[in-house]
């Protein structure tokens, strides 16, 4: 689970990154350069870096109960996958 975390701060650093790039090039341009994109693209990244890390912590929970190395709660009986 700490690699699924690891991923998520990587990712979040990314978009960090772009808000400095951002504010860089606002504050050297002038307004007639649309720079929103890249705010639109920190915004899906940072959507995109939740979403992986809440897919992969529920995909090794998942795991870890099927090797019956996590007790069963009991929305896991409930579950089901379609094939």
């Amino acid at each position: 689970m700490q690699s699924a975390l690891d991923q998520f701060h990587i990712s979040i650093r990314r978009v960090r990154d772009l808000i400095a790039v951002h504010n860089s090039v606002k504050a050297q341009s002038t307004s007639a350069l649309d720079l929103s994109d890249i705010l639109r693209a920190t915004l899906v990244l940072s959507i995109s870096a939740l979403d992986y890390y809440i897919h992969d912590v529920v995909r090794l929970d998942m795991l870890a109960i099927y090797r019956v190395t996590r007790s069963e709660p009991p929305a896991f009986s409930r579950f089901q996958i379609s094939l």
